[in-house]
């Protein structure tokens, strides 16, 4: 059961919410990301949120390749080679 208490600020609603044992970290994700989205007035906080998403997955995205590089998974030989390559699906 997800608890939620429902406050007004500076005319946004915010929604306090109480994380239960059974809620697992996608879950809470989503509320949290629901809550940004209830307070969405506008384009340019529409925008202003598709930017934050798009940084954190950016980051998370150049913190794996990182680690690949890091580990020795990956090197300079091997995006010169994967540069050349077409690997999209075919969808014909």
């Amino acid at each position: 059961m997800i608890k939620t208490l429902c406050y007004l600020r500076e005319n946004m609603y915010f929604y306090k919410i109480k994380q239960t044992d059974t809620m697992g970290y996608a879950e809470i994700a989503q509320l949290e990301i629901m809550n940004a989205a209830a307070n969405v007035a506008s384009q340019e906080d529409l925008d202003d949120l598709r930017m934050t998403l798009s940084k954190f997955f950016a980051e998370r995205a150049q913190r794996a390749i990182d680690k690949l590089w890091d580990e020795g998974k990956l090197n300079q030989s091997k995006l010169d080679e994967l540069r050349g390559k077409h690997l999209r699906t075919p969808y014909n």
